[in-house]
């Protein structure tokens, strides 16, 4: 019933737009509870911290609509969780790419005598066992640390407005994270930046990667919302300190349970998928791993994204017409814009670019070829076509060009307005 109401609902009017979102954010905050509670459920008996998460997120929805009305062009992100998630539900059933997700950026065998231990290949099959599980808990709070960033943008609106009083001094809200802080700090980047090790059939431990480590610790220093959500989590689901609770310092020390191996790589793919996914230091060569999969569907979701124009006092809804296609060596993404609304497609385009084009690591065995194709066919509008591709063979970036216009091989130059097309 919440799902047909999500889908379902039509706008018209502005008015009825307004309210049509909060139908459907209501009817999502339903989902995100009942999917949330489930899938935590499926993995583990431990579900301390839920009720304080819980208070968290209806927290988080009031604090969205404080936004809405403080930030321009804030877009909606309560509803747009629930989607991802319908959208790699989706594509895990039908995309052949996507059909078999991967896990070997956790699981790693040292075992030269056998490329596939047998507990390894067991861990596998337990934690395929939970995938569904671990994709919903991944969509769900991969964006839980957004108020983080939009709240320096919030700050400034606000500080504008006491300008107008002519205080002499005036303090601005601000945050920043103490040495009591930093055990939680370095626990998560150990996570994020672990790995499972097989010795053997049977043994396998726990280590860590410092260059992944120093990229997420980049990423944490910008306060990136996605690994600000890895850090809520982990500082109110107590089942993730639990799993991760690893000895430190013993050379030795091996593991063996593959019940227990296969909970601590769902930890890690779901703190690492959220963390990655706002973290330009991290790329890809193929798209059949969770990272890659969130990153890919939260680009899609475009067709029910609403946002506020403050200076207007319109309630935006883009909806526009997205296509996927995937294989193993190629990325397509298409987005068709037929309603007639207030909208900037060559911003649009352009950050599309900005946030695709180099996240995919190109190569003759791997994916070799991303595109993006924005069409504008809203009425009253002159029909325009903008392309763009990169290849792995292309020098650079690749290419834009506008359909009936120019190309320009100057991809950045493009981005950046320098260059017309």
């Amino acid at each position: 019933e919440r799902l047909d109401m999500l889908i379902n609902i039509k706008h018209i009017t502005n008015k009825r737009r307004k309210y049509g979102r909060f139908a459907k954010t209501q009817a999502s905050k339903w989902l995100w509870e009942y999917f949330f509670c489930s899938s935590l459920n499926n993995i583990t008996a431990n579900i301390r911290g839920y009720n304080n998460l819980l208070d968290f997120y209806n927290e988080y929805i009031h604090y969205e609509n404080v936004l809405f009305t403080l930030v321009e062009d804030h877009r909606d992100h309560v509803i747009h969780s629930v989607w991802v998630m319908l959208i790699g539900f989706y594509l895990m059933k039908k995309c052949r790419p996507l059909v078999n997700i991967e896990y070997d950026d956790v699981l790693v065998s040292l075992y030269r005598n056998h490329p596939e231990p047998i507990n390894m290949v067991n861990t596998l099959k337990n934690i395929k066992n939970k995938e569904l599980s671990l994709w919903f808990l991944i969509t769900l709070t991969h964006d839980l640390g957004y108020p983080i960033q939009k709240t320096i943008e919030a700050n400034r609106t606000m500080s504008k407005m006491i300008d107008n009083f002519g205080f002499l001094s005036q303090t601005e809200f601000s945050y920043r994270f103490d040495v009591i802080h930093s055990t939680a700090i370095d626990e998560l980047l150990n996570t994020l930046s672990a790995h499972l090790y097989w010795i053997n059939d049977v043994e396998y431990k726990v280590g860590y990667s410092s260059g992944f480590r120093l990229d997420y610790a980049k990423s944490f220093e910008a306060l990136d919302h996605g690994i600000m959500s890895a850090y809520l989590l982990q500082k109110y689901i107590d089942h993730i300190c639990e799993v991760m609770n690893v000895p430190q310092g013993i050379n030795d020390y091996v593991f063996t349970d593959t019940n227990m191996a296969a909970i601590r790589a769902l930890i890690i793919t779901w703190l690492k998928a959220i963390s990655a996914h706002t973290n330009d230091n991290v790329y890809w060569g193929s798209v059949n791993c969770m990272t890659p999969l969130l990153f890919i569907c939260d680009e899609l979701d475009e067709f029910s994204r609403y946002s506020h124009q403050i200076h207007t006092d319109q309630w935006l809804n883009v909806e526009c017409e997205t296509q996927f296609n995937c294989t193993r060596q190629s990325i397509e993404y298409k987005y068709t814009f037929r309603k007639k609304i207030d909208f900037n497609i060559l911003s649009f385009f352009k950050a599309k670019i900005s946030k695709i084009a180099s996240r995919f690591d190109l190569a003759r065995d791997g994916i070799n070829k991303i595109t993006i194709t924005c069409i504008d066919n809203r009425k009253g509008r002159r029909h325009q076509k903008y392309y763009y591709e990169h290849r792995y063979t292309s020098p650079g970036l690749g290419f834009v060009k506008r359909y009936y216009g120019k190309t320009s091989d100057d991809v950045i130059g493009f981005i950046k307005g320098r260059v017309e097309l």
